[in-house]
């Protein structure tokens, strides 16, 4: 073979290799730079971005670049060493790989058949169903009250006397507060024998929530401040309320929760007809 290739003609030579460096040079092109190698295990520069990209690393980022490569060599180093030591493990583990493969591909087959296949008009009538058929999902717990509310301007005088005449000791008392209220108040509520919501009532205080519980199971009063006004609150009596939440605030969750039911709906119906489109498209032969 030597002497055959000795007597080729000096211009066939010379076509032959650059044949061979430009075979060579084009599969480089098509793969990028060669990144590693270990063992017969090559590394290129274009199946490393992709491999970087679905791991969420940036191939433009040097450091990023560099921590994959090192973990790619790691990588290859233990599956050498793996199927070198113990090879029935090794292939035990490829084995499992492809299970776990399979299984990620079909999942996702089976996304992109509900996208093609949900039906995701939901109507109102199916919303409002819903929301009736399971009403006590959407109830919520509240506090109404009965209390007296005064907002005043802290540059007022007559705080202190406020202070004095809204524990409502007497008949009196509740005289003052009104004239106070008329005179001074730039928000008030002093309907005492009528039930309120709490959170309404207090809005625009500056109260916390522990506090604002510690008012109402207490009956307790408090004078809360910020930088302009005073507040006066006075809780007489309290009662918890079950109050649904509107249909149009949970509108859009349960439009959600209708197309999740129909979408495990056909999750569980598709396996086999995925399976049964996928066989059409290939050739399957059985020998066994």
């Amino acid at each position: 073979m030597r002497k055959f290739i000795n007597h080729i003609n000096p211009l066939k030579k010379a076509v032959i290799f650059v044949s061979l460096l430009l075979v060579f040079t084009a599969c480089s092109d098509e793969k990028g730079k060669l990144w590693a190698e270990v063992n017969a295990a090559q590394l290129y520069e274009y199946d490393g971005e992709e491999m970087m990209i679905a791991q969420q690393l940036s191939p433009e980022n040097e450091i990023d670049v560099t921590l994959f490569i090192d973990s790619w060599i790691e990588q290859q180093l233990v599956n050498a060493e793996a199927q070198l030591e113990n090879p029935s493990i090794y292939r035990q583990n490829e084995i499992k790989s492809e299970q776990t493969l399979y299984q990620l591909n079909l999942f996702e087959l089976e996304n992109d058949y509900i996208r093609k296949n949900l039906d995701s008009t939901v109507n109102n009538e199916e919303i409002l169903s819903y929301y009736r058929n399971n009403r006590e999902s959407y109830l919520n717990q509240t506090f109404i009250v009965k209390a007296l509310y005064i907002k005043i301007p802290d540059s007022v005088d007559a705080v202190k006397n406020i202070e004095k005449s809204f524990l409502l000791k007497n008949d009196k008392d509740r005289e003052e507060i009104l004239k106070y209220a008329n005179l001074y108040a730039t928000n008030f509520y002093l309907e005492e024998e009528k039930w309120i919501f709490f959170e309404d009532l207090v809005r625009d205080m500056p109260i916390t929530d522990g506090t604002k519980e510690r008012l109402i199971v207490k009956k307790d009063h408090g004078i809360f401040t910020d930088k302009d006004n005073v507040y006066f609150l006075n809780i007489l009596d309290y009662r918890i309320k079950n109050t649904t939440a509107p249909l149009e605030v949970e509108k859009e969750t349960i439009r959600r929760i209708i197309l999740k039911r129909r979408s495990n709906e056909l999750r569980k119906k598709m396996n086999q007809t995925i399976i049964d489109e996928i066989k059409a498209k290939h050739t399957v032969n059985r020998h066994h």
